[in-house]
């Protein structure tokens, strides 16, 4: 039996996964919906997402909305490893990328 974890916890009218259809990856998720407080789950498919965002000014609106938050997020994370690593450069090895070989190695 697969151990479940609670990842996140959603509200009445949002919704997950937009990522992976609008840029085309595979599912990374599966989803359990607890109904004991009359919880309900609606997936669509790939088709009906994208039929809804090119209908519903509404929800383009909202997706548009949620990328923004995540690249927003994103870009603070990228600026806190990057000021951590600053303050911390002389406990940190530098690596660098081989190509060829794929793999990191240090310097």
């Amino acid at each position: 039996m697969k151990k479940t974890i609670e990842v996140s916890t959603y509200s009445q009218g949002e919704v997950f996964g937009e990522d992976e259809i609008l840029l085309d990856k595979p599912r990374q998720y599966s989803v359990i919906c607890d109904t004991t407080d009359g919880g309900e789950l609606i997936a669509i498919t790939k088709n009906d997402f994208y039929r809804k965002l090119y209908y519903d000014l509404t929800f383009r609106k909202h997706i548009a909305n949620l990328a923004k938050q995540r690249q927003n997020y994103h870009t603070e994370r990228i600026k806190q490893v990057l000021e951590t690593y600053d303050n911390q450069k002389d406990l940190m090895l530098p690596y660098k990328f081989s190509p060829s070989k794929r793999i990191y190695t240090s310097n």
